[in-house]
């Protein structure tokens, strides 16, 4: 069975409203060496089980930390909004790429400027969003 995390980014990738604003550009943990912007960084930050009595797993929940990393501020912000629409859309409890979802929460989304490295004049424009992904055990 696929990870959360794989199964999301193959969801996300078959989603119009995010490939047409990244590509395939998004990564886990760290983005390939000088992408192009905008690309997507994701990595889980926490999860937790819930068991039966009997000891057997019943579902998890694992928190799922996206960052969107681009050129323009507003461009960042429009990243980290279509993939909260995809991910936050109903018709997304369901079995997807190997994957049961079964619930969902939306932590936060925030936006900040990356001030520009030593010998640099160009800023980063960072938005972040994260998740409580309910599922099936893997």
């Amino acid at each position: 069975m696929a990870s959360i995390t794989t199964a999301l980014r193959k969801y996300l990738l078959s989603e119009s409203s995010v490939s047409s604003l990244v590509g395939d550009r998004i990564y886990p943990v760290h983005a390939v060496e000088k992408p192009a912007r905008p690309f997507v960084t994701y990595r889980t930050t926490g999860g937790s089980g819930d068991q039966q009595l009997s000891g057997a797993l019943v579902s998890e929940s694992t928190r799922i930390y996206y960052e969107v990393e681009s050129e323009d501020f507003e461009e960042a912000e429009n990243v980290a909004i279509a993939i909260k629409n995809v991910i936050m859309r109903p018709q997304t409890k369901g079995a997807y790429y190997g994957c049961a979802i079964i619930g969902f929460e939306l932590g936060a989304i925030e936006s900040t400027v990356v001030p520009p490295v030593t010998g640099s004049d160009q800023r980063k424009y960072v938005s972040t969003i994260d998740f409580l992904i309910q599922h099936l055990p893997q």
